[in-house]
């Protein structure tokens, strides 16, 4: 389980400016895109399952985006966000390696290599 300090009172302080509205949203997701606990944690885990660099930080935004639009939608409901958003960014990369291994299956299906492509000396 992953575990962030005075997450309670850091969770409820986002959702609350992200329930107030437009300027509360841009300054709930500059916050998040900024603290150094949720992305030192998302980073880590999107990394670890073998991501690159650009697209760990799009799956980190996209991360951020869901959150954003669960909180509005009433889909939070726990207390700490900086989990929910690990979470989903995990989701996300393990999606993408699946993406992109049906990407590579296909490639090689429809894309055979022909002998006389090989070079045999």
């Amino acid at each position: 389980m992953i575990r962030f300090n005075r997450s309670k009172n850091f969770s409820t302080r986002i959702v609350k400016l992200i329930k107030s509205g437009a300027h509360g949203e841009g300054e709930a997701v500059d916050i998040l895109w900024h603290d150094k606990v949720l992305r030192n944690q998302a980073f880590k885990i999107i990394r670890g399952i073998g991501i690159d660099l650009d697209s760990s930080q799009t799956i980190f935004n996209d991360a951020i985006l869901t959150t954003l639009i669960s909180v509005q939608n009433n889909k939070f409901e726990g207390d700490n966000i900086r989990a929910f958003i690990v979470g989903i960014c995990k989701k996300k990369s393990l999606d993408k390696i699946r993406r992109d291994g049906k990407r590579r299956e296909k490639d090689l299906v429809t894309d055979p290599i022909k002998i006389s492509d090989v070079d045999t000396s």
